[in-house]
């Protein structure tokens, strides 16, 4: 089968043939967009994606179908997105789920990750266990403070350490 990114097109004819009823869907537009990540040079993401040598199951790759009734099958939902639980390995049933959009996101290569007291965390998720926003917590990254005042001193502009790191940034 040609590697064509144009599902709905008869590769013979280059007539246009929809039979799977989803063309237009939510899900259709996930399934679309998977494939010009993998396949498609010209994708703003392909260098994230094929580009990294992720690709989609032939299965899926070649049947919408087959995408559809798996994603029906394992949870999908109108709020959620596809993920790849991991990240270097491609689209395919054993490696993909639907997961919420919060979720995705702390999921990511560039994600910022904080070791302290043996658990390891985004920023984001440290931010929701420890009640201080992310926005201090990238601060206090940036300024060099240590990880257990990072994550555990409560902000306040009274607070020595906080006081520290403005006299720094007035400095600079």
């Amino acid at each position: 089968m040609s590697e064509k990114l144009k599902p709905c097109r008869d590769i013979e004819s280059g007539k246009f043939i929809c039979n799977h009823g989803m063309y237009g869907t939510r899900l259709y537009h996930i399934w679309n967009g998977m494939k010009g990540r993998c396949f498609n040079k010209n994708n703003k993401d392909y260098p994230n994606y094929g580009g990294r040598g992720i690709s989609i199951c032939d299965e899926w790759k070649y049947s919408a179908e087959k995408f559809f009734e798996w994603s029906i099958s394992h949870g999908y939902g109108k709020y959620l997105s596809i993920d790849r639980i991991d990240n270097n390995k491609g689209y395919t049933p054993e490696n993909c789920q639907w997961i919420s959009n919060k979720k995705q996101q702390r999921n990511k290569r560039n994600n910022h990750i904080v070791y302290f007291n043996g658990e390891s965390h985004c920023v984001s998720e440290w931010a929701d266990i420890t009640g201080i926003s992310k926005g201090t917590i990238v601060s206090r990254i940036r300024y060099g403070w240590n990880v257990k005042d990072i994550l555990q001193v409560k902000p306040s502009h009274h607070n020595r350490l906080y006081r520290n790191s403005s006299k720094l940034e007035s400095e600079g």
